[in-house]
């Protein structure tokens, strides 16, 4: 039978664990939501970093055109951009993360079964560079598979096979050692 005293040392426990916990997540939070200062910042972070840490938006550097899609997807997905601040923040995100001119953006696939698979589904997003440069495995790209699917990617069974296929043979890593020759295991 539990005493009172033990219910409130078992309560304190909990009230703190809850306090810690909330006073971290808003650390975390508040480090997430930098963006630079000017115009349309404010409409960033309250369209923006409500759902995803700003990381997501400075590590892109698109046109205004590639930045007015990807608004107007993330509004599509119930994003809050009032109509009155669409340009306004397509602005902000050209003028504070524009292309770089050493960018080098690419979209040039490897000739393959599949590639116009691929670049209809991928491709519609983001330029080629990060699925040249993933290296990935075949459980990776499934795995990557699924993130892109939370983003919004839809792709029937068999246009993931395809997709799959290709991007196996023609852009991912070599094959892995065995998990007993990596080291530490």
């Amino acid at each position: 039978m539990m005493t009172m005293a033990m219910i409130t040392k078992i309560m304190r426990s909990v009230i703190f664990t809850a306090l810690v916990s909330s006073l971290a997540c808003g650390a975390l939070y508040a480090q997430s939501t930098d963006l630079p200062a000017g115009a349309g910042q404010d409409i960033a972070q309250n369209s923006c970093t409500i759902c995803h840490n700003a990381s997501i938006i400075t590590q892109q550097h698109l046109s205004p055109a590639a930045w007015t899609k990807e608004v107007d997807k993330m509004i599509r997905w119930n994003a809050p951009v009032l109509a009155a601040d669409h340009d306004a923040l397509i602005k902000y995100l050209a003028d504070n993360f524009p292309v770089r001119p050493d960018a080098g953006l690419t979209y040039d696939l490897p000739v393959g079964p599949g590639r116009d698979v691929v670049q209809s589904a991928c491709l519609s997003c983001h330029d080629a560079s990060p699925i040249l440069s993933a290296h990935k495995s075949s459980v990776q790209w499934v795995q990557t598979f699924h993130q892109m699917e939370r983003f919004g990617t839809k792709l029937t069974p068999r246009q993931r096979a395809i997709v799959l296929n290709y991007l196996s043979k023609s852009v991912s890593a070599s094959p892995q050692p065995p998990a007993s020759s990596i080291e530490g295991r």
